[in-house]
């Protein structure tokens, strides 16, 4: 995001990892029980007990 400022260029997210996430989940792509674990991973990937839940 620094080097888009810095050339004075605009960025705007069409979408977010909330978004996608529950989009996979309404069209069967990933089941709702990994929801939570796509969230738990997304917030701090570095504990591994998103992995068995």
């Amino acid at each position: 995001m620094e080097r888009l400022a810095e050339a004075n260029v605009k960025n705007v997210s069409l979408t977010d990892f909330d978004a996608v996430v529950a989009a996979a989940v309404a069209e069967n792509y990933i089941q709702p029980a990994d929801e939570a674990r796509l969230k738990a991973f997304r917030d701090n990937p570095a504990d591994e007990s998103w992995i068995n839940k």
